[in-house]
Formats: C-alpha cells, sequence, structure tokens
C-alpha cells in the first residue's frame, strides 16, 4: 500500500439510525448517493498514480466518517442551529479548493466540485464562513421556491 494515503482507525462512528433501505428514494427527497464523491476521488487517485487498490482502504476509513455526520448534519439543519467548534464551512471549502486545483492540473472536470465550492463560498461571504457547514443548506433553502402542495 501507497505510504501517501494512510486508513483511519476503525471504528470511526456509529452506525447510522437507519438502514440504508430506509433511504427516501422519490424524486425531490434526500437519497444519499456517495457515487459522484466515489468516481471523483478514483480519477483524481488515478491521475496521482495511486491504484484503485491503495486508494480502497483509504475511502472506506473516510466513509465510515459518513454516518455520525449526516447524523450531526440532520440534526444542525432540524435545529436550524450551524455553530461548529470542529470544521467551519470556511475551512472546508478552503479544502476544497486544493482539491479542485490538484485536479485541474491533471486536467480533470472540477464542475461538480466548483457548483458545491460555490455554495460554499456564497455563506461565506454572505459572512458565515465561521459556521457549520449545514449553513450551505439553509442557504440553499432560503432561495428555494416553497414546495406545491
Amino acid at each position: 500500500m501507497s505510504s501517501r494515503l494512510t486508513p483511519l482507525p476503525r471504528p470511526l462512528s456509529r452506525r447510522p439510525p437507519w438502514p440504508p433501505s430506509a433511504w427516501p428514494s422519490a424524486p425531490g427527497r434526500c437519497a444519499a448517493r456517495p457515487d459522484a464523491a466515489l468516481l471523483e476521488s478514483c480519477a483524481s487517485a488515478l491521475a496521482e498514480g495511486i491504484t484503485g487498490a491503495e486508494l480502497a482502504p483509504f475511502a472506506i476509513s473516510i466513509a465510515g466518517l459518513l454516518p455520525s455526520s449526516i447524523t450531526e448534519h440532520a440534526d444542525q439543519v432540524d435545529r436550524e442551529r450551524s455553530e461548529t467548534d470542529i470544521s467551519p464551512v470556511s475551512i472546508i471549502a478552503a479544502g476544497l479548493a486544493h482539491v479542485v486545483e490538484a485536479a485541474e492540473r491533471r486536467g480533470l472536470d472540477t464542475s461538480v466540485q466548483r457548483a458545491a465550492h460555490a455554495q460554499m463560498q456564497r455563506s461565506i461571504d454572505a459572512g458565515h464562513g465561521d459556521l457549520d457547514a449545514s449553513i450551505v443548506t439553509a442557504a440553499l433553502l432560503a432561495d428555494a421556491a416553497p414546495a406545491a402542495t
């Protein structure tokens, strides 16, 4: 395994409070799909000379963070709170900017990452850079038209 990637220790988080089979899949509902991130991370790794086999353990350890992150994000959104003492949206956006730069140096399409970064930057520009990433969800909802009943 490449010394460039070190898997995080396991276990990292609790199990999600619902099984994947219970995730909503109807149009307009939040259907958690990591496919795009997986495809992009594989392309970036391969472009940097890291094999899929080398990436897999690292990606699996990162995926172990998702259940607690999703639960935390959902709680922040439901409570309409966005405080954080860990990673404010400004830090997350800065990290994503580095990912975009690295991918572009290798000639990869970064349109999805750029769109995500633009939404984060909107929240930062509005003075919310020190808040949790859930502020981006709140900003997206603020612009959304009310759902038809």
